[in-house]
């Protein structure tokens, strides 16, 4: 479908065609032959092009459903010019911009090709591009993939690749070549509300990774517990991330908990350990605190009976007991 260059109205049969999305990400390469070979073949004899509209489905149909820390990569098969109000040089002419879902120019949907290639790049998706027009779409076309670590490649104005070789191979090699070489390699806290958790990274980052070498790289991490962090098992990954895609994972479990025993304000002075049964101690004294007493004596004497077994277990020493119950008296539990 094509738009007048002069002023972007739509005039192939006076309607805006939906973009639709015929299958969505899937291993299945069954489902995904069906879906190729249901397409047909319009003819608009004209150009420009919509093509901006279909990549820029690419980050904005949620339903597409990219996989989370996937390389994302989209190859686009065409034969000319997409719609853009300034295309790079040395064309530097418009060619319009697209209506977008609404199908009405001039409202605030509006696509342009250079948003939709910076947003491309933004979300590390690479566009390769196979051009069956004139070589000199195949320039334009490289500058605009090139921004998202793409390329375009000249294939014949029947679909076939010159020098006979098979339009899969081509594809495949294209691929391997945009994902062979990652420009910067980091570390991520994963969820993200665990970044202030990573309080040092050396070096920050590796760059200009060849994958295609075996490599070791290493990386010294430094986690700090944020002040004030409630006592509590706290579980996240620190992913290796390379242009916005996940390349490996490490699981981290930090158990945060006061640095001595507490009871109801009373510092004790004792460390809070972890028993032979895994709990740490401020915890198991939590429980004990949460429970319901007739008397203060009743609390008194759970705790007795609790601290006696880390004593006789050597945890702790005769005066880390005492001290312990001297804060379990002074308590207001029972009361």
């Amino acid at each position: 479908m094509g738009f007048s260059s002069s002023s972007s109205d739509i005039f192939e049969d006076n309607f805006f065609m939906s973009f639709p999305t015929r299958l969505l990400i899937t291993k299945i390469t069954n489902g995904m032959s069906t879906a190729i070979n249901s397409l047909t073949l319009g003819w608009g004899d004209d150009g420009p092009e919509c093509y901006e509209r279909a990549l820029f489905e690419t980050y904005s149909d949620a339903a597409i459903a990219w996989r989370p820390g996937a390389v994302r990569i989209v190859v686009a098969m065409l034969d000319e010019k997409p719609h853009d109000c300034a295309l790079p040089s040395p064309f530097g002419f418009s060619t319009g911009s697209d209506p977008g879902r609404d199908g009405i120019m001039g409202t605030g949907d509006d696509i342009d090709m250079d948003d939709v290639i910076a947003e491309m790049a933004n979300q590390n998706i690479k566009l390769i591009v196979l051009n069956s027009g004139s070589a000199s779409n195949t320039a334009l076309w490289e500058n605009y993939a090139s921004q998202t670590g793409g390329t375009a490649f000249q294939i014949n104005s029947d679909g076939t690749i010159p020098g006979g070789e098979a339009i899969e191979d081509v594809i495949t090699d294209l691929i391997i070549e945009s994902v062979a070489t990652v420009s910067s390699l980091t570390l991520e806290a994963n969820p993200g509300s665990f970044s202030s958790w990573i309080t040092a990274i050396d070096p920050t980052s590796h760059t200009n990774i060849d994958l295609e070498f075996a490599q070791e790289l290493e990386f010294d991490l430094t986690l700090t517990v944020p002040a004030g962090t409630a006592d509590e098992l706290y579980e996240f990954d620190v992913d290796l991330v390379g242009d916005g895609a996940v390349y490996g994972s490490q699981a981290v479990a930090i158990t945060v908990k006061e640095a001595t025993i507490d009871i109801d304000g009373c510092d004790s002075g004792v460390e809070n350990k972890r028993t032979s049964g895994g709990e740490i101690m401020s915890d198991l004294i939590d429980e004990l605190e949460g429970g319901t007493y007739s008397n203060h004596g009743k609390f008194v004497k759970a705790m007795a009976h609790l601290v006696e077994g880390w004593y006789l277990e050597a945890l702790i020493t005769l005066e880390e007991k005492d001290l312990i119950m001297m804060c379990a008296g002074e308590s207001s539990y029972g009361f």
